[in-house]
């Protein structure tokens, strides 16, 4: 009904309908619609083909529109604070191409950003291309990253994967999700990281940051733990086309300054007003 939902019906929207109309797309992105994410909110199959229905859910088949609702004011808040917020580290500059964000999720993997921007332009100058870095003995690039630790394992891991690289894909990065996630030693997260940052390709990136963001703001639709194709089926709807790449970064960037594990500053949270988790808080308990 173009009216909208009907007293009583508790503002639920089918699943087969068409998504509420996004108000901020000319700062946002074009309208992205949420027809593949609604089985998700409240369905998740399971290994036998069927599926069951999350222990929240009004239904089988609808979602509640408050859930599609927020789209607008998260991305349109979420952007606003990037401005002023979103942090420095140089694997971010907007020349950097494919090969210098896969460096950069190979530096950062069990390691914090700060430790690998410290070795970040110096190992990029020392190993340019994929081919610099398939020739490398492994025992002159454990050297070159000891300062992010783990230098044994990681030198092995990435030589193997500069040679399938050469090997495989001639020397150049992927651009397909599916022919990087073929690449050893790069899963979902990276994979998309590199599409999105490198590639200039829309892909929402979902980590244990953006995780913990998504699963609070958005606390009244999910089972109390949500699986992972649910937060990235979320994150998916969420992505604007024309601002992936810093909607993405300020996604990461507010689970790691604002949205943390045991004492959330929610009082600093630019999706504060919409977030249901924080609603829930109570009010005299101080989150600074």
């Amino acid at each position: 009904d173009p009216r909208g939902p009907s007293p009583g019906s508790k503002h639920l929207v089918s699943a087969k309908q068409s998504p509420l109309p996004d108000t901020a797309t000319e700062t946002t992105g074009p309208v992205l619609a949420l027809p593949a994410l609604a089985p998700f909110i409240y369905r998740e199959a399971d290994t036998s083909g069927g599926s069951h229905v999350a222990a929240n859910a009004p239904g089988s088949t609808r979602i509640d529109s408050s859930a599609i609702a927020k789209r607008s004011a998260f991305r349109a808040s979420l952007l606003k604070w990037a401005k002023n917020h979103r942090r420095i580290f140089p694997w971010r500059e907007p020349q950097t191409g494919p090969y210098g964000i896969l460096m950069a999720e190979l530096l950062l993997k069990r390691t914090t950003a700060v430790s690998a921007s410290h070795i970040y332009h110096g190992f990029m100058s020392q190993y340019p291309t994929p081919f610099h870095l398939a020739r490398a003995p492994e025992e002159r690039l454990a050297l070159d990253l000891a300062r992010v630790g783990l230098q044994r394992q990681r030198a092995k891991d990435i030589g193997k994967l500069a040679r399938y690289l050469v090997d495989h894909e001639s020397g150049i990065v992927p651009g397909s999700l599916t022919t990087l996630k073929s690449v050893p030693g790069l899963g979902d997260y990276s994979a998309r990281a590199i599409l999105s940052f490198g590639h200039g390709t829309p892909s929402a990136v979902v980590d244990s940051n953006v995780a913990r963001v998504l699963s609070r703001v958005f606390q009244d639709v999910f089972p109390e733990r949500p699986k992972p194709k649910l937060l990235q089926a979320l994150a998916d709807a969420l992505l604007p086309t024309r601002q992936h790449r810093v909607f993405n970064f300020a996604l990461i960037d507010l689970g790691a300054l604002v949205c943390l594990p045991s004492r959330p500053r929610s009082e600093k949270c630019p999706l504060l007003e919409i977030c249901d988790y924080a609603r829930r808080q109570p009010s005299d308990v101080s989150t600074t």
